[in-house]
């Protein structure tokens, strides 16, 4: 009876009051602030494993990584290596039955799904956005920068490239079936991929379909003179876990996933994974019984 009582009387309007803290829809209220799945929040900001986010940018034991930094960076690597980067992997699909199969399933998927727009965000050189319009996709292709999109456009003068960032994606609201994120999530921040995230559940239907791709690991990879240009940037493994966590938490319900161990020319085992964008009335998709 004492104990029914007890926790009967820590239960508030607000939430469960435990000895670490006021538990809430939101997280852990604490002395020192709001402990969420992403981290710390505090007056100052939020504190992730990365760092302190601020309303300026990352706050690291570098100093502060804002994020234009980590665009231009982006920018300017690929910008430099395009001609090079197209010359190496412009033909990998053919040597590679792993991609090609998760590509292809993602295609029927949407076809079987009624079809309609699909957008590679990031779509660097071109590649996967032309075998996908080859798989019968209406697909189109956005990526950071201009001298990749060069490459695509020289090489697939039938398919629209369009520059942009995949934070800011110029496309309405709720008008792709599909959107493939062919490992172009692997330069950004951790802090930053529920931003993107956000952005691709946007321009998504209910029930459309995101694919993404990407290496599997715990540290950065950082990259520098590749192919002899005086370049660098950080490739960024994920957490396979972490990834789907971080979907669940912006709208989408992740159904099928891969992870395959590493080719003798890769460093990094490689992950695949398909999600649908929930609706936002139910918080379900409108496709429960199929993939």
């Amino acid at each position: 009876m004492t104990d029914s009582h007890r926790t009967e009387s820590e239960l508030t309007e607000s939430g469960l009051m435990t000895d670490s803290g006021l538990m809430t829809d939101s997280g852990l209220m604490t002395d020192s602030g709001l402990m969420t799945d992403s981290g710390l929040m505090t007056d100052s900001g939020l504190m992730t494993d990365s760092g302190l986010m601020t309303d300026s940018g990352l706050m690291t034991d570098s100093g502060l990584m804002t994020d234009s930094d980590f665009l231009t960076s982006t920018r300017v690597f690929y910008d430099t290596i395009a001609a090079d980067y197209a010359s190496r992997y412009g033909d990998s699909l053919g040597s590679n039955p792993y991609d090609r199969a998760v590509l292809s399933l993602f295609a029927e998927l949407v076809r079987t799904g009624g079809g309609g727009p699909v957008v590679e965000a990031g779509c660097g050189e071109g590649r996967v956005t032309a075998h996908l319009d080859g798989l019968g996709l209406d697909v189109s292709g956005v990526d950071l920068s201009p001298g990749m999109l060069a490459q695509a456009r020289r090489a697939y003068p039938g398919i629209r490239f369009t520059e942009g960032s995949l934070f800011d994606l110029d496309l309405p609201d709720g008008g792709l079936t599909g959107l493939a994120a062919w490992y172009s999530i692997i330069h950004m921040p951790p802090h930053r991929l529920p931003d993107a995230f956000a952005e691709f559940r946007r321009v998504l239907a209910p029930d459309g379909l995101l694919l993404l791709a990407f290496q599997v690991g715990e540290e950065p990879l950082r990259v520098a003179d590749a192919w002899g240009h005086p370049v660098s940037l950080d490739f960024h493994r994920r957490d396979p876990d972490e990834i789907e966590s971080l979907l669940r938490g912006s709208g989408f319900e992740p159904w099928t996933r891969m992870v395959r161990r590493a080719e003798a020319d890769e460093s990094a085992p490689q992950a695949y994974l398909l999600a649908r964008r929930r609706d936002s009335a139910t918080g379900q998709c409108g496709s429960q019984d199929r993939p």
